[in-house]
């Protein structure tokens, strides 16, 4: 069985837009396989993210037990106003 996560940026209330380089950098170290919309992760599991300059947020399918997948995520969590669910 496997699972979803998901992060997503808010300002106040509204849904919020930055820049993806920001999750690409952070996420670079760990990437085996980078197509457009999906990268395979060295550690287990997928990340969706848009193929597009500016993004709300993006999701993994399958995310690993690995601490440095964990600390990629909270490393996005602290440099944008992100939740994860």
């Amino acid at each position: 069985m496997s699972f979803d996560i998901y992060v997503s940026a808010f300002r106040g209330r509204e849904v919020f837009e930055y820049d993806a380089a920001v999750v690409e950098d952070i996420f670079r170290p760990l990437i085996a396989r980078q197509e457009k919309r999906l990268w395979t992760l060295r550690t287990g599991g997928f990340v969706d993210i848009a193929d597009t300059p500016q993004i709300e947020g993006f999701s993994v399918n399958r995310p690993s037990s690995d601490r440095v997948f964990w600390d990629a995520v909270l490393e996005v969590l602290r440099r944008t106003p992100s939740v994860l669910y």
